[in-house]
């Protein structure tokens, strides 16, 4: 649980960990991130319990609270809440009783949104099980728990925003089963101040191509395929990338990132062609249809 800046939040949040009645133990890992407000003195209440550990860092971002949390780890599984966010009661036992039950390596559920005025349903699932993540798994890092040896060898990269997706390029593929259950779990706070409300127009839209780069290039270090999947997850990207970045209203920076999408589907997925519903992205791409792919990134 990275911890910045949530004074008002963080104490219902936690309370929302550590009353979750389960048969499972289970430890709380709370990265202080260098908070200057009153969130660590709040934590203090939190200090003695023998299932919870808080560990104290200059400023890393949320990346790199998470990174250090993830060191602390001796557990067979692992789930991220944000503090301004809350666990719904029984979310530990709904995600355990199906992870054992199919030995998932990942098992997400349902999600309500909620703020001071309202709460309402997000996200619902059946009961699923796949050797596939795409289409079944959302791209949040919350909502889910992981097995833990996931990851081993990865770290959430840091100095940048949108750093979830690392989930769909990286760890998802990693997978050899996944679950979803119809149980809410979560409950995901509208935060006007979060990023999904303040990104439009902020240079830091750039982010969502460098993650993107850096990503591809991770995944050949890592000696990852390049399969459908992962094909089809970096056309969405492309439509992805290209809507947050479009809320800078620069036509030429629009075009370059056009021109880097087309070389990298040029390096990366050479002759893969898609089954899914983004053929139009990727007929644009082969033939660098700048136009034709404005039209069709708008229409998905």
């Amino acid at each position: 649980m990275p911890v910045y800046k949530v004074e008002e939040y963080i104490e219902a949040c936690m309370e929302s960990v550590i009353r979750q009645k389960t048969k499972y133990k289970f430890l709380v890992v709370v990265v202080n991130d260098g908070s200057p407000d009153r969130s660590r003195d709040i934590l203090r209440k939190y200090e003695a319990l023998d299932n919870v550990v808080i560990i104290d860092q200059e400023n890393r971002g949320l990346s790199g609270a998470r990174n250090t949390g993830l060191e602390k780890i001796r557990a067979k599984y692992v789930t991220f809440v944000d503090s301004d966010d809350e666990l719904l009661p029984g979310a530990v036992e709904a995600w355990m009783d199906t992870a054992y039950k199919y030995d998932a390596d990942i098992v997400e559920g349902g999600y309500d949104i909620f703020s001071h005025h309202f709460t309402r349903p997000g996200k619902r699932y059946k009961e699923a099980v796949s050797d596939h993540w795409l289409g079944i798994l959302s791209g949040y890092g919350c909502m889910k728990v992981y097995r833990s040896t996931m990851f081993r060898h990865l770290h959430f990269p840091e100095g940048y925003w949108f750093e979830d997706t690392l989930m769909c390029f990286i760890l998802y593929p990693l997978a050899k089963k996944v679950a979803t259950i119809p149980q809410s779990v979560y409950r995901y706070r509208s935060n006007p101040f979060g990023i999904s409300n303040t990104m439009s127009g902020n240079p830091k839209c750039i982010d969502s191509i460098l993650i993107t780069i850096q990503l591809l290039e991770d995944t050949l270090k890592l000696c990852l395929p390049i399969d459908a999947q992962r094909y089809d997850m970096f056309l969405s990207q492309t439509v992805m990338n290209f809507k947050r970045i479009s809320t800078l209203h620069n036509e030429e920076v629009n075009r370059h990132l056009f021109a880097i999408h087309c070389r990298l589907r040029d390096q990366y997925f050479g002759e893969w062609r898609t089954s899914g519903g983004l053929k139009n992205i990727e007929k644009d791409l082969q033939e660098h249809n700048y136009g034709r792919f404005r039209v069709d990134a708008v229409c998905c």
